[in-house]
């Protein structure tokens, strides 16, 4: 009898296999288990599924080819529960994307192993590139195949895109009929895991006496070891010098022992943070812990919105579900929307739980982050913390799930596997029966949606802990002149000023906000009118100062800052508009005693750059922090007393039906930033658009009448959430051939929506059309939105017209991307 069993491939392809399992390995196989498989012509990871049947190898598969047999198992013990490949198989059905690239990208980078297809030389190859050397008399080969032999003078494989760098149609032409004269050869490489655990050279004492006198540095050896036990060697080598002679005398004198062990990398950055846990709860933090706690023991799934105005106390609601959880035998998972948002919540979280929690997020090194998982499966950690993939923490008893600011976009994950965090958190704790806290200031409008259709619960802390106020918030019409004379004045009008010169007397903090990163957003010529644009993007060119270059934030081209234009030669060349770099500049002009600081991208590249600022912060060294939305949610500062925003405009003026919401909730969020201590708040906003519905519920902080008057507008034009959406995205370097295929696209689409009824009566079709940022990275984008009243339906039709394109897939240099539930309309 042999055993089958079903794996899914770490390759863009939508089908799994199944495949024989050697006798000796039969076993050892189970589910969640890394597997090396046969495909094609390479070698590649494979994750098993499960058994699909076990047969006697003589009489099956009669008249088909014969099965392949696994080559080896990589794992002692499967990297993932169970439970969680039925999430896997959730997504790649609702995200359309091919499950073994799903698995792949859930589990720590790194791992797994495959195969290339490499060209070495043949002897007769060889004979061939000798007799081609000067001095030879035999007859040569063509200049251009000895152009492509001269690669492999190392006698190292060599791959085909490198010969394809001497000849560009050597792929489709030479090497084939290289291969064919047996001048090369083809031969398989397989690449290990690039992540693994770490070990490290291990020393102690065998406990034998010496027989012979010894030095006083082996003495001191001996000595150190008897009191520490085993150590690290190179910990031994900060404090002894010439210590590899002593230990390998020692060695030999069977006085010591060397051994390797397993070092966990530390991957905490919650150092100089502190949360202050409050002496007692708020009657609401009450009532939410006791409904949370009573959803944890009906051992069945349920989802909340926790509904918190700024410094209401959310993360001690969360720290007490967390406790109740453990305290039924469960697992928690918390999840924050960026890497910058972790620290705080593992201050807070390690304070009271102390070694049993875990960190997850893309900010960690490759073998931090495998280190953290093998920690989590392994069951010493109870409580994960991490930014969206933390998602995927292989916990084996999942009580409870929080997602942080569940409003924010950042959930999404706009490349690759498109999937949304809180999303697949909802579905994580219903597969589990496990509960999930959304938690919020400014909900999302799916949410608050989900509770009012009776789908999600509602806890409210509409009051801030110790009865603080909500910060006094006013609003500035930028249109009017006002007195905008002298340096900074174009950008602060008066009273920000004022306000911000006050607090610096008061020795109060500041939080200047800008979405907007850099020193200014363009350059444009003043002699003709030429704005300076990315090459690659249909996007202009941000000026960076500091670094003085112009610079694009999508696909990272930048030249230094011209100094003429690029069009007519002029050299009457200026910035337009500014960014955090130019706020940064100008409040240092106009207050030079104060200390200030930036936190946006181009100041937190270095790992954990942005721990350092937020600590500078919270220990009071910095006086102003200017910064993008990174500063805007989940940050405690108590001395924060005045925001400032210098322009709430530049969400609202996107081609994105969701601005006025991300507006909003901007607004909101980054005024919670002030008056969180015992000192009131007070929060300044200029805008251009002071009569929008969204700057004046954010004025008064007023999430219900802000809710209905955007539903209305939602339902009126039949948006989210009354409707799914799913974008159909291609990409191509031609724009020819991307407009061609998007109209075929758009013809396939319409005729199979005739053929159903069902489909035509609850499936709509927007487009195609040019993207609104038609070109990203050099590559031309259409777009097409399939709009469906019922998600079933939708899905359904969406999984028919791929396989109804297959029969026209795209043509070459054209990517079809499909964006299920897109949070970005760009």
């Amino acid at each position: 009898m042999a055993l089958i069993i079903e794996a899914a491939p770490a390759l863009p392809v939508f089908k799994t296999f199944h495949y024989l399992v050697p006798a000796e390995l039969e076993k050892d196989i189970q589910p969640g288990l890394r597997v090396l498989i046969p495909m094609g012509l390479r070698t590649v990871t494979g994750y098993v599924l499960g058994t699909a049947a076990s047969s006697d190898r003589s009489k099956m598969h009669q008249g088909v080819p014969e099965l392949k047999e696994i080559l080896d198992i990589l794992d002692e013990r499967p990297l993932f529960p169970p439970v969680l490949l039925r999430l896997f198989e959730w997504m790649a059905r609702y995200y359309h994307y091919p499950l073994g690239k799903v698995i792949e990208l859930a589990l720590p980078a790194g791992l797994n192993v495959s195969s290339r297809r490499l060209l070495i030389l043949t002897g007769v190859g060889r004979r061939t590139l000798v007799a081609d050397t000067p001095g030879c008399n035999e007859e040569g080969a063509s200049p251009e195949i000895l152009s492509v032999l001269s690669l492999f003078r190392g006698e190292k494989p060599v791959s085909v895109p490198a010969i394809e760098k001497i000849s560009p149609s050597a792929g489709r032409h030479l090497i084939p009929g290289l291969v064919d004269k047996g001048l090369l050869a083809w031969k398989e490489v397989v690449e290990r895991p690039r992540t693994g655990l770490k070990e490290e050279r291990m020393v102690r004492l065998t406990g034998k006496a010496s027989e012979k006198p010894l030095s006083g540095d082996e003495e001191a050896i001996l000595t150190y070891l008897r009191e520490q036990g085993e150590v690290p060697v190179k910990r031994l080598r900060t404090s002894m010098p010439h210590l590899t002679k002593r230990l390998k005398k020692l060695e030999r004198s069977g006085l010591i022992s060397f051994s390797r062990a397993i070092v966990y990398r530390d991957p905490f950055s919650a150092e100089g943070f502190w949360y202050r846990r409050p002496t007692a709860l708020t009657a609401e933090q009450k009532q939410a812990v006791e409904d949370i706690t009573k959803s944890l023991s009906s051992h069945e799934f349920s989802a909340h919105v926790l509904h918190g105005v700024t410094a209401s106390g959310k993360t001690e609601v969360y720290l007490r579900a967390a406790e109740a959880a453990l305290a039924q035998g469960k697992d928690c998972i918390v999840l924050v929307p960026e890497i910058a948002l972790t620290a705080y919540l593992e201050a807070a979280f390690i304070s009271c739980f102390g070694d049993k929690v875990a960190v997850l997020h893309s900010g960690l090194s490759p073998g931090e982050k495998f280190d953290q998982w093998m920690h989590i499966l392994e069951g010493k950690a109870r409580i994960v913390i991490g930014a969206r993939s933390a998602v995927f923490a292989p916990l084996s008893s999942l009580g409870l799930i929080v997602v942080d600011e569940e409003h924010d976009s950042s959930y999404k994950q706009e490349d690759k596997l498109r999937y949304h965090g809180r999303d697949v958190a909802v579905m994580r704790g219903r597969l589990e029966k496990a509960v999930a806290i959304l938690g919020s200031a400014t909900p999302s409008i799916q949410s608050v949606f989900n509770v009012k259709a009776g789908r999600y619960g509602y806890l409210a802390l509409t009051r801030r802990v110790e009865e603080r106020a909500l910060p006094e918030v006013s609003v500035i019409d930028m249109r009017s002149p006002g007195s905008q004379t002298g340096a900074g004045r174009e950008i602060f009008f008066p009273e920000l000023l004022d306000a911000i010169e006050g607090n610096l007397q008061k020795r109060e903090q500041t939080l200047i906000f800008l979405n907007r990163r850099g020193y200014s957003p363009s350059m444009q010529c003043t002699s003709c009118g030429q704005v300076l644009i990315c090459p690659n993007c249909s996007v202009s060119l941000t000026h960076h100062l500091s670094e003085q270059t112009l610079l694009c934030h999508y696909c990272g081209y930048s030249v230094p800052a011209l100094p003429a234009c690029p069009a007519c030669g002029g050299i009457n060349v200026r910035s337009i508009g500014w960014g955090t770099e130019r706020i940064e500049a100008e409040l240092k002009m106009l207050f030079p005693e104060a200390r200030i600081a930036r936190l946006d991208r181009d100041t937190t590249t270095r790992k954990r750059a942005h721990h350092a600022i937020l600590r500078a912060v919270q220990k009071r060294e910095i006086d102003i922090l200017v910064g993008t939305q990174m500063v805007t949610k989940g940050h405690d500062f108590p001395y924060i007393t005045l925001v400032g925003v210098v322009s709430a405009d530049l969400s609202l003026n996107l081609p994105d039906f969701r601005a006025a919401e991300k507006t909003f909730q901007l607004l909101a969020q980054v005024a919670g930033r002030a008056g969180r201590g015992e000192r009131p708040g007070k929060v300044i906003i200029q805008t251009y658009n002071p009569d929008h519905y969204s700057i004046i519920k954010a004025k008064k902080h007023d999430l219900p009448g802000y809710y209905e008057e955007e539903i209305a507008l939602r339902q009126a034009l039949r948006y989210p959430p009354f409707v799914r959406l799913t974008n159909l995205l291609l990409e191509s370097n031609s724009q020819i051939k991307v407009k061609d295929y998007a109209q075929e696209m758009s013809r396939r689409a319409h005729a199979l929506l005739q053929k159903n009824r069902d489909w035509l009566d609850t499936v709509e079709i927007l487009g195609p059309a040019p993207a609104p940022l038609f070109k990203i990275r050099g590559k031309f984008r259409y777009q097409m939105f399939l709009k469906g009243l019922k998600v079933g339906p939708l899905h359904t039709y969406t999984n028919s017209l791929l396989e109804y394109l297959k029969a026209k897939p795209p043509v070459s240099g054209v990517k079809l991307i499909i964006d299920v539930d897109p949070e970005s309309m760009l």
